[in-house]
């Protein structure tokens, strides 16, 4: 919401109010000039300036001159500039938002294919979740198809779940290592400068650790979203090619979709990984516990296990 523009009160031309006492003693007391209002071009100054204030506030806090443009425009601006990614992933997942509410995208999808093989991993994950909007694209699919050889995990994680929609279950495995802790390596040697805490969250490609090697430092990035459920070094550890960094617990809201997938595609194989999301712990929020039923009673019902 833009800030409130200052508020100038409104001085009159005329002034009705009786003036001060008169002065009887010139030689002890200055002569007092008379009260004038503001002039019509102060008036208008004073007008003009606000309105810059209030335009200005816009252009803030609504990100420049974008908040004046239509929002198809937006997107097809934002989805166009390489040079901020952070931009073109808010852009694909509104795309992703406006095929759920059945508008028309179709003008996008050339960009959707570019930005399947962009750079950074995050707008991949977007581009694989927007597509899973639109599960009557045969083209989509078979996008998502290869997206499943992505070299990040969290991409080939979104694509699996997007395929789920098409009724495809060729992510399955991709879904199922969604529960699992995972187990952070150093890929190379080097003293460790900074490591990330047991219990925080992170990102997928955010540093958990980082190292000096010589004069280079080296970031040892999360391979998916998760929370570090155990942290391996400190600051001062001097790490071999291999050494255990940290341990990640999946996000909850990861766990929640991979559940959710699990209960359309899942088999009896999976029910070992579903039980730990089952239990009463601090850890595992109730939504996620109510997933895992769910998921439990859906698979035994398909598969009669008893």
């Amino acid at each position: 919401m833009s800030p409130e523009p200052s508020r100038v009160p409104h001085i009159s031309q005329t002034d009705d109010k009786p003036g001060p006492e008169p002065v009887t003693n010139f030689h002890t007391a200055p002569a007092i000039p008379a009260r004038k209002g503001l002039s019509r071009a102060a008036r208008m100054a004073w007008a003009a300036l606000v309105l810059v204030i209030a335009l200005g506030s816009v252009f803030f806090w609504r990100g420049g001159w974008g908040a004046f443009q239509d929002p198809d425009q937006q997107i097809s601006r934002y989805i166009r500039d390489d040079a901020h990614p952070r931009m073109q992933e808010s852009a694909v997942r509104r795309i992703g938002e406006a095929t759920r509410e059945h508008r028309p995208t179709s003008q996008w999808s050339p960009e959707l294919f570019r930005l399947a093989k962009n750079p950074d991993q995050h707008v991949r994950v977007a581009v694989a979740w927007a597509m899973g909007q639109d599960t009557q694209r045969g083209d989509f699919h078979r996008v998502l198809t290869g997206m499943l050889n992505d070299s990040a995990p969290d991409v080939r994680a979104a694509a699996a779940l997007s395929l789920v929609q098409f009724g495809d279950r060729s992510g399955h495995d991709q879904i199922v290592l969604l529960l699992e802790p995972v187990r952070m390596l150093a890929a190379q040697g080097g003293r460790v400068v900074k490591a990330a805490k047991t219990g925080t969250l992170v990102r997928a490609g955010e540093p958990v650790a980082r190292l000096r090697n010589g004069d280079a430092e080296i970031d040892v990035p999360a391979p998916v979203s998760g929370r570090v459920s155990r942290s391996q070094v400190r600051s001062g550890d001097e790490l071999s090619p291999g050494t255990p960094v940290a341990t990640l617990d999946p996000a909850p809201e990861q766990a929640y979709a991979a559940l959710h997938a699990l209960y359309q595609i899942g088999e009896p194989g999976d029910l070992a990984n579903i039980a730990r999301y089952l239990q009463d712990v601090p850890d595992i929020p109730a939504s996620v516990r109510e997933q895992a039923a769910l998921a439990e009673q859906s698979i035994r019902a398909r598969a009669d296990v008893k």
